[in-house]
């Protein structure tokens, strides 16, 4: 009898460890392909990439997963490969490059050369230009418009102008106008509405995408120069960067009013909302940062150091959490990750998560063979209780 009981008590124990040691293995596994919510952190620099003479924007080309930045000093534009982050093409344009914008439709990108009278449209498959528009008055900033596939263009030296043009044909479709000094211009696709930056008139002009009409005019601080949206959780809000002012006006797109504003670093030039961590990340070319504020709380969550004089900040990657950063003054693009779990895990190339869904296989292997040795030791304890 106490040789049984021995054994008995061995057993139990050994059920015991098993279980723990399964439970132990299995608790990761579950976290990690069960739901979870999008988890941020402090954003970092992972590279700096050395571009062309005077970077000013970018912007990321989802379909072949590159970003394109214009250089205005060499009147190119760079091919930064977002999976390898090095330069893998360079596309010369014409004078002075600067905004440009990605058309999905047709798989081109648009580059606005402000030091004449055109736009380059660049094939994304050959990394080449494949035609201009042409009879424009120093074109500053494209945009793309999803809802009548039309690309936008503002003049910075005509009063007020935003040229039309349709994606497909690059036909000019209308002229609108907006304040003085047309510079920025984004889209809100919550609302189906294009918001144009004057940055001589300190305000925004809000046109509808579908009609063209006129919506509102928003008045914020001087020299407004860049313009991001965003729509989800409820916030439905625009983020203008106001150059002279050191701050960050954020409006309401269902009233078209400014909700609250907030105070960045020195000369805020770029703007780009991150989706993933719902954070508006703020170019500031005095201070050669990046503000990253909150949509949440409405304030400066961090400020990362980049490179000289930091201009754009439009290339977003969904795929791995990066934003590239333009630095016109050190001719080169600072990539940060935003921290939120993206395919690059706050690297390049998207390899922290392949690491990661390895070792998860690996510990749902072992928790499952775990499982069934202790099913077995179960088994064969029953069937001596039994005899």
């Amino acid at each position: 009898m106490k040789g049984t009981r021995g054994r008995g008590i061995g057993t139990n124990a050994a059920i015991a460890v098993l279980l723990a040691v399964a439970f132990i293995a299995a608790a990761p596994v579950a976290s990690a392909i069960g739901p979870h919510p999008e988890v941020s952190g402090p954003p970092v620099v992972v590279a700096n990439i050395t571009v062309g003479t005077a970077p000013g924007y970018d912007h990321y080309d989802s379909a072949r997963g590159d970003t394109y930045v214009s250089n205005s000093g060499s009147a190119n534009v760079s091919v930064i490969n977002d999976a390898a982050l090095k330069v893998v093409a360079t596309v010369a344009v014409g004078t002075t490059p600067k905004g440009i914008d990605y058309d999905p439709v047709t798989g081109t990108i648009w580059v606005a050369n402000s030091g004449g009278t055109s736009v380059s449209v660049i094939s994304d498959q050959s990394n080449a230009v494949v035609s201009a528009v042409t009879g424009l008055t120093s074109p500053t900033r494209p945009e793309w418009d999803p809802t009548n596939s039309t690309m936008w263009v503002t003049e910075n030296l005509t009063a007020g102008a935003v040229v039309v043009y349709n994606g497909t044909s690059d036909a000019k479709v209308t002229t609108l106008r907006a304040g003085t000094n047309t510079v920025g211009i984004t889209h809100d696709p919550a609302r189906k509405a294009m918001l144009v930056g004057n940055y001589g008139s300190a305000n925004i002009t809000v046109f509808n995408a579908t009609s063209y009409a006129k919506l509102a005019t928003v008045t914020v601080g001087a020299h407004p120069e860049a313009i991001a949206c965003y729509d989800g959780d409820g916030l439905g809000v625009c983020a203008v960067a106001s150059m002279t002012t050191d701050t960050l006006y954020l409006v309401n797109d269902t009233t078209w009013t400014v909700s609250t504003t907030v105070a960045v670093g020195t000369s805020p030039i770029g703007v780009q909302v991150d989706n993933a961590t719902r954070d508006a990340y703020v170019t500031n070319a005095g201070a050669g940062t990046v503000s990253v504020v909150s949509l949440v709380t409405n304030a400066v969550a961090y400020t990362v150091g980049v490179g000289t004089s930091p201009h754009g900040v439009t290339a977003y990657d969904p795929v791995r959490g990066l934003l590239l950063v333009s630095n016109q003054g050190s001719n080169n693009v600072t990539v940060i990750s935003d921290g939120s779990g993206g395919s690059g895990g706050g690297g390049a190339g998207g390899a922290g998560t392949t690491a990661s869904t390895i070792a998860d296989l690996v510990l749902l292997v072992v928790a499952v063979g775990l499982i069934f040795g202790v099913l077995l030791v179960l088994a064969r304890y029953s069937e001596r209780g039994h005899r």
